[in-house]
């Protein structure tokens, strides 16, 4: 069985006035329609033919209709103009057209004025629906606004607006309030379809306070632009900013001109051409109104009327043309006095009256002619020291800082300078921009190392970046590194530093034309060749199961490029609340730590080591050949030992040693290799490595842990 809803629909019915509520004209059968009277239900009223209707006695019902406040926050109106806003509400007529025979507002002033005229109420299309009327005077100096017009008030919710004039005798600052109690100030109010009375809410409601102001500007000068230095030949360089506030006005502001004074000194009136003043980027003196300097005074007069709105800042700028010939040295300064901002004429829109413009002049901001120029520094993007594998591409040797001063710089050539290394361990090195889109790059030209020179220059694409002098830009040196090994020209172990040589680095001014040297230092922190090199990194280790013995456990990496052989490592040792009796490295080829490497039984690589009761350190050396980790493989590494706990707490911090620097057993530090005894020096080293393989300890290509481990080493901590 299908299942129905019914719907009851019920009305209240008393005995006097009434609305009507309308139902569709045909009314669904599960819609019951009800009438109720003194709590009975009751036959309802005869419907017409074509809807359904019940009609509701209101007696003192409201029948739904409602008046709220328009939410306006106060504002400023204009004195003596037309349609100035007094007020607003909003009313909600859920059924059908009302309307009100008399509607009546009160106006309260701040201060005794003459009385408002033409007030008139809108609707929310800005049709007058009432009045114009003038006010009449109550009681103080309140004013009563009476609209004798029958106002409809079609079905739905829609705004009304009380708008009028108060009197041009009006004092500056008058504050104006309308209020209305619709119960009592609207008369006659009356559903239409019925002729019916309504009885509205007995609720005072009172707008927002408006206050009465003239037309109002006040013209000042802006900090910006700081003062600065600029080359000769510039052209639009902004000298001033100049702000006119009309945030205070009731009404739009007109003005046509605006006088300036310029101070040269030293420098001629001359030297600058073609200054316009610029609202945004719209030049608003164009043609016969530009303004050519030739004296300490200077009107500029508009196109056309310029409008400042009210309640608005409109700010101006100035701009003019540095001839090229301007000595270095030459300073201009524009600036308005507080003499020319009084003399500024300027009139409200709407009222037509005179605007008294305040404002207290300043100094301004001198501009300087010097000379332009393009510094260099390392950026604090350049990479950190690290190792890199022989044969790499695109190996970031270095990002460098450009920075412009007084003009805007084409960087048009770079001179780069080998600081360390061997010319025959680089193919090519490249010069790239960052553009920050998404990680776009644009490389701006190439070049090589000739035999055994240690510079070369680069002329990069077209007329070269543009540098400027408000940001600063990067640019990536990257280098192609040749290959080492037998038969190869690369230097296993070079330490290769590339700087910029501001000597043959140059740019060309962006105004003045001018060729200029690159100025500046700068030091990266390089990069060490290897055929190959190892990356160590930590494994997850329970920090508190110590009493299984294990200390630290981590991988060694060999990059793609080749095999790395192990020799050496070194920890340290730090516990409370326990004895070590002895420990031992073990090593196995899966992060399971399961598999032991090929060949070493059980995975110990150093067999079991005793430790002395103050022993906090120990060097751990491997058999021959060296641990061998395959090209791009790793092996896994734990430290364990044997503990005796003394305290029923225990703890061991464990680190594997690093190295802060080289040998100087080794000799020059640009390759820093040599044998087990030289890497080691005269204090132990932490890490020995090499890339060759199967080898002894007198070979001379060993080398240690910079830039393998951080100086101060890896380190895990456990306890129990």
């Amino acid at each position: 069985m299908q299942k129905m809803k019914l719907w009851l629909l019920a009305f209240l019915v008393a005995s006097t006035t009434a609305c009507v509520i309308k139902l569709p004209k045909e009314v669904p059968p599960e819609v019951r329609v009800t009438c109720v009277q003194d709590g009975k239900e009751v036959p309802c009223p005869t419907l017409p033919e074509t809807e359904t209707t019940c009609v509701v006695a209101a007696g003192t019902d409201t029948c739904g209709v409602t008046v709220t406040l328009l939410n306006t926050p106060a504002q400023n109106i204009a004195i003596g103009v037309p349609r100035q806003y007094l007020g607003g509400y909003i009313i909600d007529v859920p059924n059908g057209p009302t309307s009100a025979d008399t509607s009546i507002f009160h106006i309260r002033a701040s201060a005794r004025s003459p009385l408002s005229t033409n007030v008139a109420l809108y609707n929310e299309t800005g049709a007058i629906v009432a009045g114009p009327v003038d006010a009449t005077r109550g009681e103080g100096d309140s004013e009563i606004v009476t609209f004798t017009d029958m106002v409809t008030y079609p079905k739905g919710r829609h705004t009304y607006v009380l708008k009028g004039m108060v009197s041009s005798e009006t004092s500056n600052g008058t504050t104006f309030t309308t209020s209305f109690n619709p119960s009592k100030d609207w008369v006659g109010v009356k559903d239409q379809a019925t002729g019916k009375g309504i009885t509205l809410a007995d609720t005072l409601l009172i707008m927002s306070t408006v206050t009465a102001r003239g037309p109002a500007l006040s013209i000042s000068q802006s900090v910006n632009p700081p003062a600065h230095t600029i080359v000769a030949g510039t052209k639009g360089v902004v000298f001033a900013e100049f702000q006119l506030d009309a945030s205070a006005s009731a009404e739009d502001v007109r003005t046509h001109s605006l006088p300036l004074t310029l101070n040269p000194g030293p420098g001629i009136y001359a030297d600058l051409s073609a200054c316009q003043l610029f609202d945004g980027a719209t030049p608003i003196n164009t043609g016969s109104n530009i303004v050519n300097p030739y004296t300490w005074k200077e009107t500029f007069i508009y196109d056309s009327a310029l409008t400042v709105l009210k309640g608005t800042i409109k700010t101006l700028r100035l701009k003019c043309n540095i001839s090229s010939s301007t000595p270095q040295g030459s300073m201009f300064t524009w600036r308005i006095s507080t003499e020319q901002i009084k003399a500024v004429i300027a009139t409200g829109v709407a009222s037509g009256t005179n605007v008294p413009v305040t404002g207290i002049g300043v100094s301004g901001s001198t501009i300087t002619i010097g000379v332009g120029s393009l510094s260099v520094s390392t950026s604090p993007r350049s990479p950190s020291y690290t190792l890199v594998a022989s044969g790499s591409k695109d190996v970031n040797s270095g990002v460098y800082r450009f920075c412009g001063t007084n003009e805007g710089q084409y960087l048009y050539q770079v001179g780069l300078r080998l600081a360390s290394g061997s010319p025959q361990s680089l193919v090519d090195v490249t010069i790239w921009d960052y553009r920050g889109e998404g990680g776009e790059t644009l490389q701006w030209g190439s070049s090589i190392f000739v035999g055994d020179r240690l510079t070369t220059t680069m002329l990069l694409k077209g007329s070269g970046p543009w540098v400027s002098t408000e940001t600063c830009k990067d640019f990536t040196i990257r280098a192609t590194l040749s290959d080492t090994g037998l038969g190869y020209p690369g230097i296993e172990g070079a330490f290769i530093r590339i700087e910029i040589d501001p000597e043959t680095t140059f740019a060309i001014g962006d105004s003045s034309g001018l060729v200029t040297n690159v100025v500046g230092y700068t030091e990266t922190a390089g990069y060490r060749m290897f055929k190959s090199f190892p990356t160590v990194a930590l494994e997850p280790l329970n920090a508190t199961s110590l009493a299984d013995g294990s200390f630290i456990q981590f991988k060694v990496m060999a990059d793609w490029h080749g095999d790395v052989a192990l020799r050496h490592m070194s920890f340290s040792i730090s516990c409370t609340g326990l004895e070590i009796k002895d420990v031992a490295l073990f090593a196995y080829s899966d992060q399971s730590y399961t598999t032991p490497i090929y060949g070493v039984v059980e995975g110990n690589l150093t067999g079991t080591i005793k430790l002395g009761p103050s022993t906090n350190s120990v060097g751990l050396y491997f058999g021959l050949p060296p641990v061998t980790v395959p090209a791009g493989g790793a092996y896994y590494f734990r430290l364990k030992g044997t503990v005796v706990p003394k305290e029923v707490t225990y703890a061991c911090v464990t680190k594997l040693l690093g190295d802060p620097r080289f040998s100087s057993s080794t000799g020059a530090e640009n390759f820093a290799l040599g044998t087990v005894n030289d890497v080691l020096g005269t204090t132990m080293s932490g890490f020995i490595w090499n890339t060759v393989g199967n080898t002894d300890d007198n070979d001379p290509r060993w080398t240690n842990g910079v830039g393998v481990l951080p100086a101060d080493g890896l380190f895990q901590t456990r306890s129990n």
